[in-house]
Order: structure tokens, then C-alpha cells, then sequence
């Protein structure tokens, strides 16, 4: 069910994809810096490296660190509680400092994150997501980018808030929306544009196990 969707400014330009996140509450639980969190691969399947290197069940996650998948391979990363990102095959990507985020070079990754709040995310401390087509801020929890051209991004808000945006300022929009609300942002000859677009790529079944994963759920809204 989407609940809103508001174009600010339209124009041309690479997009970033920003998440800013005011997830569920902590629960009064003493918060945990980010900066020095150390995150877990808690599954993999087929070749996956980081770093450059192979890796088993059970690596130390940090920032900065970079996870690659090749074909017909996957990747679960949990940090912190109930926070957990699934990078799918042909994926390369880094970890942003303090965990801010995730560089998505090319690939795909899903994720649930239902415990930023408790890493200090919320207002303008943002838990981002980049490609070269698009930027998402995440005020939600669970959401789904697939960027496997450099000129085209496909972003879904599966759960929750998020905001989109170029780096200019030119195009941003905000979506809400409690079961899947998706859109293409496309470089043109005009520039990027954004198409609204139904469902690829993943599923509720999909998402209900990586939720499952990190001990959490999603609680879809239809």
C-alpha cells in the first residue's frame, strides 16, 4: 500500500541514494558506537571475498571493508541487533566508515534494519546507500536496491520511509510505503529521471527470511 510519494525538484546528475533511518526504539538499552561495531558475515553462498580475500562463516565484519560476490552467490552481513544486509550475486560494495552505509558499485543488496536508532542514526546522521544513478535516505526499515547498469539504479521502499536524491539537489523525492513502492532512476540524454516501476527482483519471502535472520520481522501492511 504506498502512502505518499512527493517530487521536490526534478534535473540531471548522478543520484545517492540516502537512508535516514529513525527505526524502532532501543528499548532504553545503552546506545553503541558505530565507529568501533564489528558486524559478522552470518551466511554465504558460492564465491564470495573480502577484501579481496576468501572468507568463511564467521568473518569479522568492519567499516570500510569491501564484499564481493561472483555469479550465482550471496552474502549476509548482521551488525548490531536486528540489523542484517544480504548483498545478492555479482555484487561489489564497501562498508561506509562508522557504518553509514554501503557503496554499491554493482549488484544488488537487500536489507532490514530495525535497530539503527541504537547505533546513533536519526535526524541528519544518515545511514546511506550510494550508486551511480541514485542516492536513499532511509526514515524506514527494510528496502531493496538493484544496480546492475551503471546507468540505471532500481530502488524499492519494501518497508518503511526513504528519500532519494542527486548529489545537486536537483531531483529528490520522498516515498512511504508498508508493502513495496518502487522506482528506476535512469541516466537519459536529459539526465537522470525517475520511472515508477512494479516489483522485480525479490519478494516478501524473500525479505521474511532475512528478517528472520537477524531476529526481527517486517510487518507488512497491505
Amino acid at each position: 500500500m504506498i502512502l505518499r510519494r512527493s517530487v521536490l525538484r526534478a534535473s540531471a546528475g548522478l543520484v545517492l541514494f540516502s537512508l535516514a533511518a529513525a527505526l524502532f526504539a532501543s528499548g532504553g538499552a545503552e546506545p553503541v558506537d558505530p565507529a568501533t561495531l564489528v558486524g559478522e558475515l552470518i551466511y554465504l553462498e558460492g564465491d564470495v571475498t573480502l577484501n579481496d580475500a576468501d572468507v568463511d562463516i564467521g568473518a569479522e565484519v568492519r567499516p570500510g571493508d569491501r564484499i564481493v560476490t561472483g555469479p550465482d552467490s550471496l552474502a549476509e552481513v548482521t551488525f548490531g541487533k536486528r540489523n542484517i544486509l544480504q548483498f545478492r550475486e555479482n555484487t561489489s560494495s564497501a562498508i561506509e566508515p562508522a557504518w553509514a552505509g554501503v557503496e554499491l558499485s554493482q549488484g544488488t543488496v537487500a536489507a532490514v534494519l530495525n535497530g539503527l536508532e541504537r547505533l546513533g542514526f536519526g535526524g541528519s546522521n544518515r545511514f546511506e546507500v550510494t550508486t551511480d544513478t541514485a542516492v536513499m535516505a532511509v526514515r524506514g526499515t527494510t528496502f531493496f536496491v538493484d544496480h546492475r547498469d551503471s546507468d540505471e539504479a532500481y530502488f524499492c521502499t519494501c518497508h518503511g520511509k526513504l528519500h532519494l536524491e542527486t548529489p545537486d539537489g536537483e531531483l529528490a523525492e520522498d516515498t512511504e510505503a508498508y508493502h513495496h513502492d518502487a522506482v528506476w532512476y535512469v541516466r537519459t540524454p536529459d539526465g537522470i529521471r525517475s520511472f515508477p516501476s512494479g516489483l522485480h527482483y525479490h519478494d516478501d519471502d524473500m525479505l521474511n527470511d532475512i528478517a528472520y535472520k537477524a531476529g526481527t520481522r517486517v510487518n507488512w501492511k497491505d
